[in-house]
């Protein structure tokens, strides 16, 4: 599945103090990504799996959501920060 708003949907469909318990940081770290619409870069090089814990929520909730989706949502975002810091220069 590929979708434009995963992580947006992943936080209306579990919230963000569910989201944030499991990655274990601090809820308004999870409100950041939300507001950002993007996970950390640590994701897209494998140093944290935030990803992984938020599919491991949607897949139990019967969403169709993937780990996959959330790092390519991630990763476009990344891209499209970077091309409009770019830009803006």
């Amino acid at each position: 599945m590929s979708c434009m708003n995963c992580l947006r949907d992943a936080f209306d469909l579990l919230g963000s103090t569910a989201i944030a318990r499991a990655c274990g940081v601090a809820q308004p770290s999870a409100q950041e990504w939300k507001s950002r619409d993007l996970l950390p870069r640590s994701d897209l090089i494998g140093t944290t799996d935030y990803a992984g814990a938020i599919a491991s929520l949607l897949d139990a909730r019967g969403s169709q959501i993937t780990r996959a989706d959330l790092i390519e949502h991630t990763r476009a975002a990344w891209l499209r920060r970077a091309r409009a810091s770019s830009d803006a220069a």
